[in-house]
C-alpha cells in the first residue's frame, strides 16, 4: 500500500495553546517529497519512521532518519525532505503548532532541524494518532500530555546520546575527507588508508557516527554542491559535470535523476 492517511480535529475543539493542523501515517511511496526551500511552514512536524529511510536537506545540512528514529522539523524552517527511493519510508506523523508546544520544544532545545536516532516510540505515535482518530470533544486535553510525553521521551534520548557519543577523530578524518573530496572519485581505500583501519572497520565507525553509509554521505555531498550550482550559477550541465568529477553531462544527467528522481533541467523548471 502507498500513499498517505490524513486526519485532523475541529476547529471548535481548539483550546488556547495548541493546534493539530494534520497528523497521518505515510506509506511506502518512491516518489514522496515535501519541498519548503522557498517558505517554512507555520507548524512544527513531528515524525516517527516505522521503516524504510529518507533525507531531510536543509540550507545547512543533509540528515537521513531511518527507521526508529523521530525527527522533529520547527516551524518556518525552509527544508526539503524525501523518501528513500530504494527503501521508501513508512511514517507516523504530526503537525502542531501553538505557544504551550512552543514553549516546550524551546525548553528542549529542538531547534530547526533535529534527528534522534534509535528512539523506538511507535507505540507512542501510534496512541497519539488514535486520540485524533476518536476525535472525541476532549482530544485536544488528551493529545496535548501524548506529545509532550512524546517529546519528553525523546530529549531524554538526545541526552542520553550526546552524553555517550562524541566523534572519534577518525569519523572526523572521514568526514572531512569526503566533504572536501566532492569532485574526486570515491575511494573506500583511502578512507581505510586515513584511519589505518579493514573496511569492514571503518564502514562501522563511519555508520555509528553519522547513520548512513560513507557511499552514501559521498553522494549527498555531490548532490549539494550540484544543486548549489544549479541553483546558483549559469553553468551548463557540462561545466557542472566537469566540475563534479563526471566523464560528461551525460553521466552526470543520470546520475542527477537517480537522485532526485528529476532531470537537473525538470529540477530546476520545479523550483
Amino acid at each position: 500500500m502507498t500513499g498517505e492517511f490524513c486526519i485532523t480535529l475541529p476547529e471548535s475543539h481548539i483550546p488556547y495553546g495548541i493546534k493539530l493542523h494534520m497528523a497521518g501515517i505515510t506509506w511506502p511511496n518512491s516518489n514522496y517529497r515535501i519541498d519548503r526551500m522557498e517558505f517554512g511552514a507555520a507548524y512544527n512536524v513531528l515524525e516517527y519512521v516505522v521503516s524504510g529511510s529518507g533525507t531531510i536537506r536543509t540550507e545547512k545540512e543533509i540528515l537521513h532518519p531511518t527507521a526508529g528514529d523521530v525527527y522533529i522539523i520547527r516551524n518556518h524552517v525552509h527544508c526539503e525532505y524525501h523518501a528513500d527511493r530504494n527503501s521508501p519510508y513508512k511514517k507516523i506523523w504530526f503537525n502542531v503548532s501553538g505557544k504551550i508546544l512552543d514553549s516546550i520544544l524551546d525548553e528542549y532545545d529542538f531547534h530547526g532541524v533535529t534527528l534522534t536516532k534509535n528512539c523506538e516510540l511507535e507505540c507512542e505515535f501510534m496512541a497519539a494518532l488514535d486520540i485524533v482518530r476518536a476525535a472525541r470533544k476532549n482530544s485536544y486535553q488528551d493529545l496535548l500530555p501524548a506529545l509532550v510525553g512524546i517529546l519528553a521521551r525523546v530529549h531524554a534520548k538526545r541526552m542520553a546520546l550526546n552524553h555517550d557519543k562524541k566523534l572519534s577523530s577518525d569519523a572526523e578524518k572521514m568526514r572531512e575527507r569526503l566533504e572536501l573530496g566532492w569532485n574526486e572519485p570515491f575511494s573506500q581505500q583511502s578512507l581505510c588508508e586515513i584511519i589505518h583501519k579493514s573496511p569492514a572497520q571503518m564502514q562501522r565507525i563511519f555508520k555509528q557516527s553519522f547513520g548512513t553509509s560513507p557511499n552514501k554521505f559521498y553522494q549527498d555531498v555531490r548532490l549539494q554542491k550540484a544543486i548549489q550550482f544549479l541553483e546558483n550559477t549559469n553553468f551548463t550541465n557540462r561545466h557542472i559535470a566537469i566540475e563534479l568529477g563526471f566523464f560528461d553531462e551525460y553521466y552526470f544527467g543520470a546520475w542527477f535523476k537517480k537522485m532526485t528522481g528529476k532531470s537537473p533541467k525538470n529540477y530546476l523548471k520545479q523550483q
